[in-house]
């Protein structure tokens, strides 16, 4: 038996009809996108900080805020 599975790109611009009719999919391209963004503006690269920025930005304009809101690390 030989596995097989099927990938979609969900890039900004990429398997619209997907991201329109599953919109938590929709909602995790754009936290991706920002996670991106902050990190490329990082100068030293960090992974986490980017996160962090990103998560505050999601719950801030409610991309994927309850998720987001419930698993928030508080340390």
């Amino acid at each position: 038996m030989e596995p097989t599975c099927t990938v979609y790109n969900i890039n900004p611009g990429k398997n619209r009809k997907l991201l329109s009719e599953c919109p938590v999919l929709g909602q995790y391209m754009l936290f991706v996108g920002h996670m991106r963004e902050y990190l490329g503006k990082d100068s030293e690269k960090d992974l986490g900080k980017a996160i962090d920025k990103a998560i505050e930005r999601g719950i801030r304009e409610d991309v994927l805020r309850e998720f987001l809101m419930r698993r928030r690390w508080h340390g």
